[in-house]
C-alpha cells in the first residue's frame, strides 16, 4: 500500500493538485466518490464497488498530502494498524450505506485521523463483504488514473473528459 500511496501522490503533484489544489476541493471529490460507491452498493454493481472503493482511497490520500504537516496522517500506519486487528467485520448492505452517509456528513466538516481510519475500516470491511482485495481495487483505480489529463479548477483536478 505504501508504495501506491506514494504512486498517487506523485500523480497529484504533477498535475499541481499539491500547489493549486484545496482541502475543501478534495473533500468535494471525497463526497462525489463516496457517493458514487453508495450508489454501486445499492446496485450490487461489483465492478462500479471496486472501482469506487479505489476513488475514494485516492481522495483520501490527496487530501491527506494538502493538509498542513501537524494535520497530516499517516495512512500506511493506520492501514496496517487496521490490518493487524485481524477481524474485520462484515456488514449487512444497510450499515455500509449508514456508514459511508454519515461520512459524507462528516467529511463536508471534518478531515482528521479518525475520519481516515473510520474510512479506511469502512472500505476494508465492504472489500470483505466482497471478497476484494483492497489493494487490487486501489490499484485498478490508480491505473485508471495514471496517464489522465485535465486542469485545477477552483481547487479541483477536473478530467479532460469533464471539461466538455
Amino acid at each position: 500500500m505504501q508504495e501506491l500511496n506514494k504512486k498517487i501522490i506523485e500523480w497529484a503533484k504533477e498535475r499541481n493538485i499539491d500547489k493549486k489544489g484545496t482541502v475543501e476541493g478534495q473533500k468535494i471529490k471525497t463526497i462525489e466518490e463516496t457517493s458514487e460507491l453508495i450508489k454501486a452498493i445499492c446496485k450490487d454493481k461489483k465492478d462500479d464497488i471496486i472501482d469506487s472503493i479505489g476513488d475514494v482511497w485516492v481522495t483520501q490520500v490527496i487530501g491527506n498530502m494538502l493538509l498542513e504537516d501537524d494535520k497530516k496522517v499517516d495512512l500506511d500506519r493506520f492501514y496496517k494498524a487496521i490490518l493487524e486487528i485481524k477481524q474485520i467485520n462484515v456488514l449487512p448492505k444497510i450499515m455500509f450505506l449508514q456508514n459511508l452517509g454519515f461520512k459524507i456528513y462528516r467529511e463536508m466538516f471534518l478531515y482528521s485521523s479518525e475520519d481516515v481510519s473510520a474510512t479506511l475500516a469502512i472500505l476494508l470491511s465492504i472489500c470483505k463483504c466482497y471478497d476484494l482485495k483492497f489493494e487490487d481495487c486501489v490499484e485498478s483505480a490508480y491505473n485508471e488514473i495514471a496517464n489522465r489529463k485535465g486542469k485545477m479548477i477552483d481547487g479541483q483536478f477536473v478530467k479532460e473528459s469533464d471539461l466538455k
